[in-house]
């Protein structure tokens, strides 16, 4: 039995469940049976869990918390467990020591900004190869060749949308519920714009994320997409994204999609940071620094420029292979 620590609120995200989710998939190909130990997940992530055939375990308490500890103990105390992945950042030393001292522990890490004891640790971004850990006894996998995307990503790769002369379709990323605002922030820069946005959101009342207002005024074709069970589908259609630096970040560069990006989380900026030093996406800023006119600015000036789009299709193409879930199964548990 494969073992997951990780969680997701409208606080932390769902990325960390995300990423795990993709992995465990991976593992499962191999043979392996997996359960997710969460204190926090929507009924919607639980439901897409379950109907991979993972078991899922929730905790009553709170995140990292010396109770979180002793419960996720208990669950693994079983001659059947071989290892456990933590995700989260609010795991901290002597909470995965403990762990250690059980089971083979590996951590899904992004940052580098926290004393972190395992046996592997596994972070999957472009930024990772520059960060320093302390290795010792521990096994580090680092770079995009790890990246943990779901299969959907791997199988879109062969339906790439060439890059047109304008953008006639963008889609808009900001997290399942989008805490600061910025899909708002986005349509209303680009209210004369008379194309297809596509928004995903996890909100129900889709006036939560963009006023009624911003909605009638927006000149082109506007689109919710809520709880989407297969993004590859939809991120392929897009000619550009503007997004967070999250996980998506990945995911979009899988199928070669140019984007403009803003941090809205600091564990975003490395990510940020690196994406556009590799010429995959265009930084704006933090999201409290960019101004509607720079986001308006930007888009435009993208959406006349061809080559730079094109660059960024082929430099995202050539980071991101969409086999990184399939490496880390075989290096860690083909045996």
């Amino acid at each position: 039995m494969i073992y997951f620590r990780c969680d997701a609120s409208t606080k932390i995200g769902a990325g960390h469940v995300v990423r795990c989710k993709a992995l465990a998939e991976a593992i499962l190909q191999i043979g392996h049976k997996v359960t997710f130990i969460c204190a926090k997940l929507s009924e919607s992530l639980k439901t897409q869990i379950e109907n991979l055939g993972i078991f899922v375990r929730l905790l009553k308490t709170s995140i990292g918390s010396r109770n979180d500890l002793e419960q996720t103990l208990k669950i693994i105390e079983n001659i059947s467990t071989k290892s456990l992945i933590v995700d989260g950042y609010n795991f901290n030393y002597e909470y995965l020591t403990a762990l250690r001292e059980k089971v083979q522990l590996i951590v899904v890490d992004d940052n580098a900004d926290r004393p972190l004891n395992a046996d592997v640790i596994l972070n999957p971004n472009v930024h990772g190869t520059k960060l320093t850990y302390l290795a010792g006894q521990t096994k580090v996998l680092t770079g995009p060749e790890y990246a943990l995307l779901r299969p959907q990503f791997l199988a879109a790769r062969n339906r790439q949308k060439k890059i047109t002369n304008s953008i006639h379709r963008i889609l808009i990323s900001f997290g399942g519920s989008d805490p600061t605002g910025q899909s708002e922030r986005v349509l209303r820069a680009l209210s004369h714009w008379n194309g297809h946005v596509d928004v995903v959101t996890g909100l129900t009342n889709t006036s939560n994320l963009i006023t009624n207002e911003t909605q009638s005024t927006f000149k082109g074709i506007l689109q919710f997409h809520k709880n989407v069970k297969n993004m590859a589908a939809l991120m392929i259609k897009a000619d550009l994204a503007i997004c967070a630096a999250g996980g998506t970040t990945w995911e979009l560069a899988s199928l070669g999609i140019p984007m403009m990006q803003i941090a809205i989380a600091e564990n975003q900026l490395k990510i940020a940071l690196r994406a556009r030093d590799i010429g995959i996406s265009h930084y704006l800023g933090w999201y409290e620094d960019v101004s509607l006119e720079t986001i308006t600015k930007y888009f435009f000036d993208l959406d006349c420029d061809i080559a730079t789009r094109q660059k960024m299709r082929q430099n995202s193409l050539n980071l991101i292979d969409a086999q990184g879930c399939n490496r880390v199964a075989s290096i860690l548990f083909s045996n």
